[in-house]
């Protein structure tokens, strides 16, 4: 009796459900069986016209996207709480010495443990082919830091030109200051009345 029980149940069940599983998700208002199923149907294909269309937008964007930071010299990447990939160019990959299939950053010249902590964080790298400016900046959801952007940003010329301004700084004033000392201890002299009136003229030639 259970035995011929179960096979009428499932007989049953499989006459029930046979028509609801084929129904065609692409456009189930058509041939949806059961006409209460018609405005659950209608609904469901609906949903599936527009997520067909968010996900083709999404697909266009990404790839304008990867079009635009595949062209920059500059480094960019999109990492996730755990230090993986998410996003980025092959710049910012040749840069940090990662393989082009890198996933993660970890062992990267510069872990961006600051930014992954919700803090703002920027370092110097000296590569091989010049100084680059890591700016590390941190991504929140929900008020939590879930991962970092990271930008590279080529800043050898401003360097050089900051070690040339430290250079000549320091030249000038070694140049001025045997000179000035001389200067200012004749002048101190004079001052203080300690050069004789015939010697006065001397000493103005030589501060002259």
């Amino acid at each position: 009796i259970l035995v011929l029980c179960a096979a009428v149940s499932f007989r049953l069940a499989r006459q029930i459900t046979s028509p609801i599983n084929q129904i065609d998700l692409d456009a189930p208002g058509e041939n949806a069986v059961y006409p209460e199923l018609r405005p659950l149907a209608a609904r469901i294909r609906e949903q599936n016209r527009t997520i067909r269309f968010q996900l083709t937008e999404l697909s266009r964007r990404q790839q304008e996207f990867s079009a635009i930071t595949e062209q920059m010299r500059e480094g960019f990447l999109l990492l996730d709480a755990n230090w993986d990939i998410l996003s980025g160019n092959r710049s910012a990959k040749t840069l940090l010495a990662l393989p082009q299939d890198a996933a993660n950053v970890r062992g990267a010249c510069l872990p961006p443990e600051a930014a992954l902590s919700g803090t703002h964080a920027e370092a110097l790298l000296h590569l091989s082919d010049g100084v680059w400016q890591l700016t590390a900046n941190p991504v929140a959801s929900f008020g939590r830091p879930s991962g970092a952007v990271l930008l590279l940003m080529d800043v050898t010329e401003r360097e050089e030109r900051e070690a040339l301004r430290r250079e000549f700084s320091a030249n000038v004033s070694h140049e001025l200051k045997t000179p000035l000392t001389s200067i200012s201890g004749f002048a101190e002299l004079m001052k203080e009345g300690l050069v004789p009136p015939e010697k006065m003229r001397e000493v103005s030639a030589d501060i002259y």
